[in-house]
């Protein structure tokens, strides 16, 4: 979204560039959560557990929405952030194993660990 002189000559009621203007806030915002220390030290703490062991994809998916969910992570458009079967690689090196629709956990991301020192 624009938000120069060019955006608020479209016409547009307050109530619309408002609405408009606090999505974007809230998503710079979570943004900004989903890479802060606490929100990283708290997905490290949910998978050590299973560093060199299998876990389900779907299970990695369902326990990475519901931390999403309660840091209130959304997307652009303002919705809740869906995550993916790869968002946990965001955060950790991972094998994938298709047959069996599994991860194994590596290792966190260097980059992602070097932020929570």
């Amino acid at each position: 979204m624009k938000f120069g002189a060019l955006y608020f000559n479209q016409n547009k009621t307050f109530k619309t560039i408002k609405k408009e203007l606090d999505t974007v806030v809230k998503f710079e915002e979570s943004q900004e959560k989903r890479f802060c220390k606490e929100f990283i030290q708290l997905i490290i703490e949910e998978f050590k557990p299973y560093i060199d062991k299998q876990i389900s994809q779907n299970e990695v998916k369902s326990r990475l929405q519901i931390i999403f969910n309660r840091y209130n992570i959304t997307k652009e458009n303002g919705n809740n952030h869906t995550v993916t079967k790869v968002t946990i690689k965001d955060y950790y090196t991972v094998k994938t194993n298709n047959d069996k629709q599994t991860y194994t956990f590596v290792a966190v991301l260097p980059e992602i660990e070097r932020m929570i020192l």
